[in-house]
């Protein structure tokens, strides 16, 4: 099963999927994928979350 409803919430099982997010980051420079500080900007919610990734991706430097 890949999404369980656990106590009224979702939740994913994230070994079951591929997801460039999740690769980075539990990767980082050994990742395929790289952060170039581009995190869907369409969503203004994305904003709060982009900076925590840039600011992930400044540690490395």
């Amino acid at each position: 099963m890949t999404v369980y409803m656990i106590r009224g919430s979702l939740a994913i099982a994230k070994d079951r999927i591929d997801c460039d997010l999740y690769d980075w980051l539990e990767s980082k420079n050994h990742s395929r994928y790289t952060y170039t500080g581009e995190y869907m900007s369409q969503y203004s919610w994305s904003e709060f979350f982009r900076s925590e990734l840039d600011d992930l991706n400044f540690e490395d430097y």
